[in-house]
């Protein structure tokens, strides 16, 4: 559940209330329970489409990007990772930039 925050001025005065919507949320949840909720041919397709349209980016952008589709779901970055005939040991070696969700 998202905590409200309330935004004050440098003197303390209430200005507004805001919440932390990164809070109970490690951006991707929802990816991953979109992908399950795909028929088993329909999670096909997107993989087929996904591996297609990075099939000429470098292999250490593939690598990046693997890892955050396994994050959302082992099958959905599997399939991704088959598909560009990625070893594992190349997606765990590629370190994250600086800045980068982990």
């Amino acid at each position: 559940m998202n905590e409200r925050k309330t935004i004050t001025t440098a003197a303390g005065a209430p200005v507004g209330d805001s919440y932390d919507h990164h809070q109970g949320n490690d951006d991707f949840i929802q990816a991953g329970d979109l992908f399950r909720l795909l028929a088993p041919d329909a999670q096909q397709r997107l993989i087929h489409n996904i591996v297609m349209s990075m099939k000429g980016v470098p292999r250490e952008i593939q690598a990046r990007q693997i890892r955050h589709f396994l994050k959302a779901d082992v099958r959905y970055g599997c399939g991704i990772m088959d598909g560009l005939c990625c070893e594992p040991k190349t997606v765990q070696e590629i370190e994250e930039p600086e800045g980068v969700l982990k």
